[in-house]
């Protein structure tokens, strides 16, 4: 259980900064994604992420009308960002030809629904190789990305490539794997990254300590770059550090601990980084992310 956190020692090595944080979870869009910035609102957050489409299905209905100006007209309402996330389905990775022109193409449609909406960041997970090994893979992604990114020229859109745990053959569980990507598209510019405390920490990240969680950041620093980080994911761990089995857990109640998020929420670099709850959902969302933010609150210095 989260319990009362240990206050950081004065000659942390952790910056501190005052203030409310961007910080929010991922917002049902029940009703229509308009409601979302509402619902974002209703917990007193200033950031957030969505789904444009359903997650779980390949195609993408229509906006309903006026949905994407009444969107924009709550957005506009909150201090922060939306980002949006891509569906589970699409994997550049895979080498099938068929099946990856499918999650090429579907990553198009997402990018052009981030664009429609006015917004930046589409968090995508990199791919799996699926028995072609890690090699073929990295350059099937990096095709895929070339050709998505190719198909929507012109847009401002980027996609965010969110680091794995590592679980079964997925890829950019390791930092320098991430760069890899960036580096090996025609476009860099249109790619930025989006971190997850769950996942760093499966995948051998450790975050638990100080001192853990300041060697963590100095890797993400010297691989990635903080200007290039331009959403965190909020997640305690079920599984311990380095399992690769990706587990979400709430805020304090897992591996990592309070104290990592403790340093997490303090970290003068990501003061103006949206950083956005997946913890798991219940019955009830407000209740669920409401019992979370309210954790992550309390670790303000």
């Amino acid at each position: 259980m989260l319990g009362e956190a240990k206050y950081l020692k004065k000659e942390r090595l952790v910056e501190l900064v005052k203030g409310e944080e961007l910080l929010g979870f991922h917002a049902p869009t029940t009703g229509g994604i308009d409601k979302a910035p509402g619902r974002l609102k209703e917990l007193n957050c200033s950031t957030g992420q969505i789904f444009s489409k359903n997650n779980r299905q390949w195609k993408a209905r229509d906006f309903y009308e006026n949905e994407i100006s009444d969107f924009q007209k709550a957005a506009d309402k909150l201090d922060g960002p939306i980002v949006v996330h891509s569906s589970y389905l699409i994997n550049l990775g895979n080498p099938d030809d068929e099946k990856w022109k499918k999650s090429v193409r579907a990553l198009i449609i997402e990018i052009e629904r981030v664009d429609c909406l006015s917004l930046k960041d589409l968090v995508l997970h990199p791919g799996l190789h699926v028995g072609s090994g890690e090699e073929a893979g990295m350059k099937q992604i990096i095709e895929g990305l070339n050709q998505a990114l190719e198909e929507t020229a012109g847009l401002d859109a980027r996609v965010s490539l969110e680091v794995t745990a590592g679980q079964g053959s997925s890829l950019g569980y390791r930092f320098e794997q991430l760069r890899e990507l960036k580096e090996g598209v025609d476009k860099p510019e249109r790619i930025s990254y989006c971190l997850d405390s769950c996942h760093m920490f499966s995948a051998g990240y450790d975050l638990s300590s100080e001192k853990a969680y300041e060697q963590t950041m100095q890797e993400v620093e010297n691989v990635l770059g903080i200007e290039d980080v331009k959403a965190i994911h909020l997640n305690d761990s079920l599984n311990e550090c380095g399992s690769k089995v990706d587990r979400h857990a709430d805020i304090g109640e897992g591996q990592i601990g309070a104290e990592g998020f403790r340093c997490l929420m303090n970290d003068k670099r990501w003061g103006k980084t949206p950083k956005i709850l997946e913890t798991p959902v219940e019955e009830s969302w407000r209740e669920s992310y409401g019992k979370n933010l309210e954790r992550l609150r309390s670790l303000k210095v």
